[in-house]
């Protein structure tokens, strides 16, 4: 099985790199092994005090690669978008987002019989 390795941080050359692979797929070439490159923003889990980072390494990684400033700056300067139109994405996303979460706090909770729905299998 063919494998790429690709930054995660860059939208394009994820984009691209999948859809290949999608394109290989879809041929009859079977799957290919994409791995996307990323630099986490938090630790491992709540409370983790990541002492295996120097004091500013995620300073630098937000600064310098993070992906949706970097999509930004890329589609702006192509001329692909304008800081509006990204701006009107972002409200129109947010406002799906409160949607949804509002639906989901007013729908009735589950019953107890569902709290391990697809969460085991059995065999």
């Amino acid at each position: 099985m063919p494998g790429v390795t690709v930054d995660g941080h860059d939208f394009f050359a994820v984009y691209e790199v999948a859809s290949e692979a999608v394109r290989r797929a879809r041929e009859g070439g079977g799957p290919t092994l994409v791995e996307c490159k990323v630099s986490r923003y938090y630790g491992h889990f709540e409370g983790d005090a990541q002492t295996y980072r120097a004091a500013d390494e995620v300073k630098k990684i937000r600064e310098a690669r993070d992906c949706l400033m970097n999509f930004a700056e890329k589609v702006t300067s192509s001329g692909l978008l304008t800081r509006t139109e990204l701006e009107q994405i972002d409200q129109e996303v947010l406002a799906v987002i409160e949607d949804s979460v509002g639906k989901a706090k007013a729908a009735p909770k589950p019953p107890a019989v569902d709290l391990l729905t697809d969460v085991y299998v059995s065999y």
